[in-house]
């Protein structure tokens, strides 16, 4: 099936959301190293390693994550799993919002409310993921009301 400009707007947020999570948590140990690469410690570096490591193999994954929206991007189509409602979960928290999951045929999904509440036990759904990727984009229910996750 064909991406649709909607499709494209979502996967644009899931790719930014995702780079931005990883620029956020490394950007601590990216100022480490340029610090003492800065201050001609760099040897130190040998010492903490991992921390080096960590840093590149977050960049690889930022990289890996691109290059893939690009390809669907190129590609233009998501691809749809069937699968039914097996269960439904509310988690909450006094400290973040609430999530609402439905775990379907194998796939655990965060949806928003709305879904939540139309979705039932025993529901045929069409989970779309874009062609390159894993993280699913949206679910169809069977009277056709599309719901972006």
């Amino acid at each position: 099936m064909p991406l649709t400009t909607s499709d494209h707007k979502h996967l644009k947020s899931q790719l930014l959301k995702f780079t931005g999570r990883r620029v956020l948590w490394n950007s601590p140990l990216v100022f480490i190293i340029f610090s003492l690469i800065a201050t001609e410690m760099a040897a130190l570096l040998l010492f903490i390693f991992p921390v080096v490591i960590i840093v590149a193999y977050q960049f690889y994954r930022v990289v890996r994550n691109v290059v893939r929206y690009f390809k669907n991007k190129s590609e233009g189509h998501k691809r749809g799993i069937t699968a039914v409602v097996e269960d439904k979960l509310t988690i909450t928290s006094n400290r973040t919002a609430t999530k609402y999951k439905v775990e379907a045929s194998g796939h655990t999904l965060t949806v928003s409310e709305e879904a939540y509440q139309r979705l039932a036990k025993n529901d045929k759904i069409i989970i779309f993921k874009p062609f390159f990727g894993k993280e699913p984009l949206s679910l169809v229910t069977m009277d056709q009301n599309e719901y972006y996750l």
